[in-house]
């Protein structure tokens, strides 16, 4: 397994809109797992994630999710997938709720895509 791309993010404001990270890997791969850190004090940041794979035209190849009702409670996640999917991009959205428009940042320390 080879790391893809890896990277650290962070949101320049606050704001009334979804934020989100997408990355271009360049290339399409074969997609197996993903990991996401996030900052040791702000695990909850995270709470609620959406991941999008999508291929070189834009095609959604996989989604995957991480509940608000889960309560995110450490800074790591990590996913292997069942069976791999190919990619180009892989996109990272944090939702956007009127009760988290005063701390609506997206930051994180990385995101790693294997394949």
């Amino acid at each position: 397994m080879s790391v893809l791309y890896h990277s650290a993010y962070h949101s320049l404001e606050e704001s009334n809109q979804q934020q989100w990270v997408e990355i271009d890997l360049g290339n399409e791969y074969m997609v197996s797992s993903f990991e996401i850190y996030n900052r040791i004090d702000f695990q909850e940041k995270l709470d609620g994630f959406l991941v999008i794979f999508k291929d070189k035209t834009g095609l959604i190849t996989g989604t995957f999710s991480h509940s608000l009702w889960n309560n995110v409670t450490s800074s790591e996640y990590k996913l292997t997938l069942d069976a791999p999917i190919r990619a180009r991009y892989a996109r990272l959205e944090k939702p956007f709720t009127p009760s988290n428009l005063e701390d609506n940042y997206l930051h994180l320390r990385e995101f790693k895509i294997f394949g």
